[in-house]
């Protein structure tokens, strides 16, 4: 594992597990030697042009390749991805695709799973063209990882959907808002991974545990 991104994760214990989260947006979790992120939304700039809305390109392409720089750094054997890899159904001649088997190929030991998001739908799967594994959910004790938010009977829940933001204020005139880590009793919520996603303030409760994400650290609240 890259010293550098060690240095720059915050070690939490949940349900008895060290994980590590990284201002990337993504948590480690070493004893299953897994990269978790949630909700990538590639293709998203695709679809804004494609309904005559200007947008940048080569946003998907940096995201892909910024999430397989984490793999790398982290050494992760195994990427699982907590819904909304996809945004929409992807054309043919959308320039991530390449990129994203190239980038698996250069990875070939890699396990990539994903939980089927509110976005990922058959015809959007069907249509990528990389090996994946898709799951409506999966169990790895202590955990279950899900794509919404849910309280599960015996398992804590790990999941993304969200995009959580939170608003840190110092002064009225003065605040701050970024994307958080949200740590309940039932179940935590990663933000999300995808520049090109927005964001949903929380309201957070007393007993919750709530990290907001710098340019290169993560800090408790």
């Amino acid at each position: 594992m890259n010293r550098e991104f060690i240095d720059q994760c915050v070690s939490i214990d949940c349900q008895g597990e060290q994980l590590l989260l990284h201002p990337d947006r993504v948590i480690y979790w070493p004893a299953r030697s897994t990269l978790l992120a949630a909700d990538i939304h590639v293709g998203k700039e695709y679809t804004f042009s494609r309904a005559g809305i200007p947008v940048p390109g080569g946003i998907s392409e940096a995201t892909l390749s910024k999430l397989m720089h984490n793999v790398d750094n982290s050494a992760a054997e195994r990427l699982l991805v907590l819904g909304d890899l996809l945004h929409a159904t992807p054309h043919h001649n959308e320039l991530w695709q390449p990129l994203l088997s190239t980038l698996l190929a250069e990875r070939s030991t890699l396990s990539v799973q994903v939980i089927i998001g509110n976005h990922d739908s058959k015809q959007a799967r069907d249509n990528v063209q990389a090996n994946l594994q898709w799951h409506h959910s999966l169990p790895d004790p202590p955990f279950v990882f899900t794509h919404e938010p849910v309280t599960h009977h015996t398992s804590y829940v790990i999941a993304g959907h969200i995009h959580p933001v939170h608003r840190l204020k110092s002064g009225r005139h003065h605040s701050l808002r970024t994307p958080v880590f949200w740590f309940r009793q039932s179940y935590a919520v990663l933000p999300a991974f995808g520049e090109f996603t927005g964001g949903h303030p929380i309201k957070r409760e007393p007993q919750d545990r709530v990290f907001m994400i710098g340019q290169d650290q993560v800090a408790e609240v």
